[in-house]
């Protein structure tokens, strides 16, 4: 596009010097014909008493054929402009189709980054998510039923449970079909250490099954519950329905 805008300068300066030579040669050439000594200069001379629409027209013929000089080089001037905004607005519009270009590549590039972000989010996020229930899975306590002692007289039963995970505290008892169960300690179990619950023998060998729950806090005060059922006289785990997908 230099090149060219080099190439329409120097054709512009060049028909603009060829019409100051035309026209300069033009005017001194009839100034020479009509006060020098060439032959025009007698007959002009020899009528010089010449009326002012004479004179008019004779200047009309003069200037005539400068103007029309003038006329066509304007022309040719305006066609290099033209050519020139042309060329300017086709290589604007090359510009412009180019930054559409590096616009969508930087949108896309964008549009990758940002997935690529919101993947690697989601696996820090399961990641991390995996880590807090493997931490919560070993803080966690788990209560089995290690044996089982019966007093008629008292009207008790002592089930000696082992606490297999971490650490327990504030151990409570809840039950519907039991009317009442003591947790002797209560207050902190350790893991692997033992605890005994006592509950009433009669409501035990009932064939009715019943269900009662332990329900504690670990060492980060996550609550925790453990549901247990009697079946003729022996105490297991409830086991909790499968969760529908």
């Amino acid at each position: 596009m230099a090149a060219n805008s080099e190439r329409a300068k120097r054709r512009g300066t060049w028909r603009t010097g060829v019409g100051l030579v035309l026209t300069v040669a033009w005017i001194v050439f009839w100034v020479l014909a009509v006060w020098g000594d060439f032959a025009a200069s007698g007959i002009v001379k020899g009528n010089a008493a010449l009326t002012f629409s004479e004179w008019g027209a004779f200047l009309a013929g003069v200037v005539a054929p400068i103007a029309f000089l003038w006329l066509i080089l304007g022309y040719f001037q305006q066609g290099d402009e033209l050519a020139r905004n042309t060329e300017a607005l086709r290589a604007q519009e090359e510009q412009l189709r180019l930054q559409l270009q590096e616009t969508v590549a930087l949108v896309r590039e964008h549009a990758r980054q940002a997935a690529a972000s919101a993947q690697l989010a989601e696996l820090e996020v399961a990641a991390y998510r995996r880590h807090e229930e493997s931490r919560r899975a070993l803080f966690a306590p788990d209560f089995r039923v290690a044996g089982a002692s019966y007093s008629a007289g008292h009207d008790l039963t002592s089930l000696k449970m082992i606490n297999t995970g971490g650490a327990a505290h504030a151990l409570r008892f809840h039950s519907d079909d039991f009317a009442e169960g003591q947790i002797k300690p209560s207050e902190i179990i350790e893991r692997n250490a033992a605890f005994t619950l006592y509950v009433s023998l009669d409501k035990l060998l009932q064939p009715r099954r019943g269900t009662f729950t332990i329900s504690c806090k670990d060492i980060e005060g996550c609550d925790h519950a453990f549901a247990f059922r009697n079946e003729n006289g022996e105490v297991v785990p409830l086991e909790l329905p499968p969760r529908r997908p």
